[in-house]
């Protein structure tokens, strides 16, 4: 699905998800987001909010997996390749980080 043919819902959720999440509300933020990509599951941008979310709310896991998705919908992206190795270094899983920062190359 071409971003131009996004339903409105899912534009609406993305507009309030970073109004939670500039506001650090992310509680607020997550269920909305789970909305979001029942809507469009391969938008890139709601994996890296989701990922990032759970990150501030202290779920490393589900944030790591979040950002591998994110990456892998934009795998040109340096800014998911850095979110991903970043994190991963972060949590103390440096081998796997290590192995996103290779896979970049």
């Amino acid at each position: 699905m071409d971003a131009a043919e996004y339903p409105e819902e899912f534009d609406r959720l993305m507009d309030d998800v970073a109004e939670a999440m500039e506001e650090k509300r992310y509680e607020a933020a997550l269920p909305l987001l789970h909305e979001a990509l029942a809507l469009v599951e391969d938008d890139p941008e709601a994996w890296q909010r989701l990922g990032a979310t759970q990150f501030a709310l202290g779920d490393d896991d589900a944030a790591i997996d979040a950002y591998r998705r994110w990456w892998s919908l934009a795998p040109r992206n340096p800014l998911a390749f850095r979110a991903t190795a970043n994190l991963l270094f972060r949590v103390g899983r440096l081998e796997e980080s290590e192995a996103a920062a290779l896979a970049w190359l």
